[in-house]
C-alpha cells in the first residue's frame, strides 16, 4: 500500500509560520546592518534555547550554585548584624583619623595575646624583687650591727602601719537599709560614677487624681498615692524573681536596693520602718509636701532640700516637670528609678536575663491602672535589634511564600514555580559572589538583606511579564493552525503522518512564540532592570559606607537576575512545553488534584479580576470621577500636612542613632531621658582624647 499523503492545505499550514516570519522580515524597511545582525543573533539564540533547553537550565543552575557556594564558603565572615557598623561618613576631614582609631581599637592586642608575656615579665620582676629584698635585708642587718657597736639602745617600740589611713566609719552596704545606701551615694563606697553602669527605668504615670483640682499647682498628684507607690515597690521583686528564674550569676545585683521613689518617701520619716511593704499614706503625704517645698515653684525652702537625698530625688527620680511647676491635670508625670543591677558590660552578654527582665517589667506594669513603662536602659539595644532583625525575617519569608504561591496559581506548574524560586535565590547568591570575590568587598551590612525583598518583587514581575507574552503570542499563532477534520482519514499511516506533522507545527509555534515574547518582554525587562540597577549603583558615590555597599549589592543582584530571566526562564518554558507534548504525561498531569485545584482558583481569580478592572471599576470611575478626584486631593493634602506639620517627620534630637521604633523603651530612653531628668548633674564629665602615632611608608 502506498503511503497516504496529507492534503496540500495541511502542508501549507505547517509552513505558514516560517513563511509569515520571512514575509514580516522582508516587508520591514532596511534599518541598517546592526539591527539585522541583532535579529539574526536573536533568532539563533532562540533556536539554541529550543534545542538545548535542558542543557541551558542545567548549566545555568550549576554556575549559579557554584558561585553561591564559593562566595559563602570563602567570605562567610563578611556578614555583620551590628547596626552601628558602616554608618560612619567617609570623605570628611576627620573620617580617616576616626577610622584609624576604630581599627586600632578593634585590632589591638588583648589579654590572650599579652597574657603570656605579662606573666613572664611578672615572674622576672618577682625574682628581681626577691633578690633585691635579700640584699637589702643583709645591708640593713650590717648597718644595725655597726650601730649597736657605737650607740646605746633605748626602750623598744612597735608601729602598726595598718592603722594608718583607716576610717572609723566603715558601713557594710549589704547590711544597710535604703536610706543609708542613698546617704552613701557620692562616697568611696557608692561613687556617683557608679550610677552610669546601673540599669534604669522610666515610668509614665497619670498626673492628677480623678477628683483633683485643675489648674492648681498644689493639686493632689496621683503619683503620691499608696496604690501607685506599692506598684513601684514591686520593681525589686521583679528583679529578684528574674535573677532566680534565669539562674545567671553574672547578672547578680550589685546593690541591695534600687534608687526608687517609695524608698525616698520612707527616708523622709527617720522613725519609720525602711521596708517598702510598710509604707503608709501618711508617709506619702509628708513626702509630697516635702517635694512641693523643695521644688523651684515654691518660695519656702528649708535646709532639708539641700541634703544629698533630696538632691538625688530632684535630679534622678523626679522629672524636671516638678521644678518647672507647670503640671496640669492632663499632663503625664515621668518618674525614673535606678535599678540595683548593672547594665550589660559589652552590650550582648546575658541576653537571656535582660530579655526576661524586659518582658517581666512590661508584662507587670501593662496590667496596672496608672503606670506604664516608657523607657529602659540595659545597654542592650544593639542586641535586641539583632534579635528583632532575625525575627522580622519571618515576615520576609511569608512575603516570599505568598509571591511564590501567586506564581504557582498563575502558571499552574510546580516545576516552573520551583525553577523561578531557585532562580531568585541563586541570583542573590551569585550577586554575593560578585560582591565579595570579584569586587573584593569584605563588609556585608544588614541593610543588604533588603535586596531579597526587592529581587523577589522585580523577579516575580519579570516572570509574569515573560510568561504572559509567551501565552499571548502562542494563542495568536494557534489561530493559524486550525485542526483539519480527519474523521474521513482513519488509516494508521495517515494518522501517524498527521501526528508527526502536528508535532512539527507545535515546535514551530513554540519557537515563534518564544521569539516574539523575548523580542517584546526582554526589552521591557532590560529597561526595568537597567534603570533600577543604575539607580542602585549611584549610591556608590555616597560618603556613607552602608549606602555604598547596599547600592553595589542591589545593582549586582538586578544584573544577575536579568541574566537568569533571559536564559533559564525561557529554557524552562520550552522544556515544559515540549514535555507536555507527551500524551501520557500530559494526561496524568491534568488529572492531578493539585493541578485541578490551582486551575479552578486561577480561573476564578482571573474572571473576578477581569470583571472588576475591566467592567466594574471603569463604570464607577466614569460615573463618579469628580468625587474620586476630590477624594484623592483630600488624601494628598492630609498626607502632606502629616509629613510637614503634625506629627511630622523629624530626626532624633538627642539620640545619636535610632535603630528601633520611636516608641520602643530603649529608643524612648535615649531620646528623652536627658530632656526630662538631670541625672548627670552630680557626675564628673570626662572628655577623652586619643592620640594615635604611626609611621609613614618610606622607601
Amino acid at each position: 500500500m502506498s503511503p497516504t499523503v496529507l492534503p496540500d492545505r495541511s502542508y501549507s499550514r505547517i509552513r505558514t509560520l516560517s513563511k509569515t516570519r520571512q514575509m514580516r522580515l522582508e516587508n520591514v524597511k532596511p534599518t541598517g546592518k546592526v539591527k539585522k545582525a541583532l535579529e539574526n543573533a536573536g533568532n539563533r539564540y532562540v533556536d539554541f534555547l529550543y534545542y538545548h533547553a535542558g542543557l541551558v537550565m542545567l548549566i545555568t543552575g550549576l554556575i549559579a550554585s557554584l558561585m553561591t557556594f564559593i562566595g559563602i564558603y570563602f567570605r562567610y565572615d563578611a556578614f555583620t548584624f551590628n547596626p552601628r557598623d558602616g554608618f560612619e561618613t567617609r570623605g570628611t576631614p576627620l573620617a580617616d583619623d576616626r577610622m584609624a582609631l576604630v581599627n586600632l581599637m578593634e585590632n589591638m592586642a588583648n589579654w590572650d595575646d599579652l597574657g603570656p608575656t605579662r606573666e613572664k615579665r611578672s615572674v622576672d620582676l618577682d625574682r628581681m624583687k626577691t633578690l633585691f629584698n635579700e640584699e637589702w635585708e643583709q645591708m640593713q642587718l650590717k648597718k644595725a650591727k655597726r650601730a649597736l657597736r657605737t650607740t646605746t639602745t633605748g626602750e623598744p617600740f612597735t608601729i602598726n602601719y595598718d592603722d594608718y589611713g583607716s576610717d572609723d566609719f566603715n558601713p557594710d552596704p549589704s547590711k544597710a537599709d535604703a536610706c543609708m545606701q542613698f546617704a552613701m551615694l557620692g562616697s568611696s563606697f557608692v561613687p556617683n560614677d557608679y550610677l552610669m553602669v546601673l540599669s534604669k527605668i522610666i515610668w509614665r504615670i497619670d498626673s492628677v487624681d480623678k477628683v483633683g483640682v485643675f489648674c492648681c499647682i498644689k493639686a493632689h498628684f496621683q503619683f503620691f498615692s499608696l496604690p501607685v507607690m506599692k506598684e513601684l515597690c514591686h520593681l525589686d521583686a521583679i528583679i529578684s524573681e528574674t535573677v532566680e528564674t534565669t539562674n545567671i550569676t553574672a547578672a547578680t545585683t550589685k546593690l541591695p536596693f534600687s534608687f526608687n521613689a517609695p524608698y525616698y518617701a520612707m527616708c523622709n520619716d527617720l522613725n519609720s520602718k525602711k521596708r517598702c511593704e510598710d509604707l503608709t499614706q501618711n508617709q506619702i503625704n509628708d513626702f509630697r509636701e516635702s517635694v512641693q517645698n523643695c521644688t523651684s515653684a515654691f518660695a519656702d525652702r528649708s535646709g532639708l532640700c539641700d541634703s544629698s537625698i533630696f538632691v538625688q530625688l530632684r535630679n534622678m527620680i523626679l522629672s524636671k516637670q516638678f521644678d518647672s511647676g507647670s503640671l496640669s491635670s492632663g499632663d503625664p508625670i515621668y518618674v525614673a528609678s535606678i535599678m540595683q543591677l548593672t547594665i550589660s558590660y559589652d552590650g550582648s552578654s546575658n541576653m537571656e536575663f535582660y530579655s526576661t527582665l524586659y518582658r517581666n517589667l512590661l508584662s507587670y506594669y501593662s496590667r496596672t491602672e496608672h503606670i506604664r513603662v516608657e523607657g529602659l536602659f540595659f545597654n542592650m539595644k544593639d542586641a535586641f535589634f539583632q534579635k528583632a532583625l532575625l525575627s522580622d525575617c519571618i515576615f520576609a519569608a511569608i512575603a516570599v511564600a505568598l509571591v511564590i504561591l501567586g506564581i504557582l496559581i498563575y502558571n499552574q506548574s510546580v516545576i516552573f514555580t520551583v525553577v523561578v524560586t531557585l532562580g531568585l535565590l541563586l541570583s542573590v547568591g551569585s550577586a554575593y559572589f560578585l560582591y565579595t570575590i570579584v569586587f573584593g568587598i569584605t563588609f556585608f551590612p544588614f541593610v543588604n538583606l533588603l535586596v531579597v525583598v526587592l529581587i523577589v518583587a522585580i523577579g516575580a514581575d519579570d516572570t509574569f511579564l515573560l510568561n504572559y507574552c509567551y501565552l499571548k503570542k502562542k494563542q495568536e499563532l494557534s489561530c493559524l493552525f486550525k485542526k483539519v477534520d480527519s474523521n474521513n482519514h482513519t488509516s494508521s499511516t495517515y494518522l501517524a503522518t498527521w501526528s508527526t506533522a502536528q508535532d512539527e507545527v507545535g515546535k514551530d509555534r513554540c519557537k515563534e512564540a518564544i521569539r516574539e515574547a523575548l523580542s517584546h518582554a526582554a526589552v521591557a525587562m532590560f529597561v526595568t532592570s537597567a534603570t533600577t540597577a543604575v539607580a542602585f549603583f549611584a549610591n556608590a558615590a555616597s560618603d556613607i559606607l552602608v549606602l555604598r555597599c547596599f547600592g553595589i549589592f542591589a545593582g549586582a543582584t538586578m544584573f544577575v537576575n536579568y541574566i537568569f530571566v533571559v536564559t533559564a526562564l525561557p529554557a524552562c518554558i520550552i522544556f515544559l512545553e515540549t514535555t507536555a507534548k507527551c500524551p501520557d504525561l500530559h494526561a496524568k498531569a491534568t488529572r492531578w488534584p493539585t493541578r485541578q485545584f490551582f486551575s479552578r482558583v486561577a480561573k476564578q481569580i482571573s474572571s473576578q479580576t477581569i470583571y472588576f478592572f475591566g467592567d466594574l471599576l471603569p463604570k464607577m470611575i466614569s460615573k463618579a470621577y469628580i468625587p474620586v478626584i476630590l477624594l484623592f486631593l483630600a488624601i494628598t493634602a492630609r498626607s502632606t500636612y502629616s509629613v510637614v506639620k503634625t506629627p511630622g517627620i523629624r530626626l532624633p534630637e538627642n539620640n545619636p542613632m535610632q535603630i528601633l521604633r520611636s516608641s520602643h523603651p530603649f529608643e524612648w530612653f535615649d531620646e528623652n531621658s536627658n530632656f526630662y531628668f538631670n541625672s548627670k548633674a552630680s557626675q564628673e564629665r570626662k572628655f577623652n582624647f586619643y592620640v594615635v602615632f604611626g609611621l609613614l611608608p618610606t622607601r
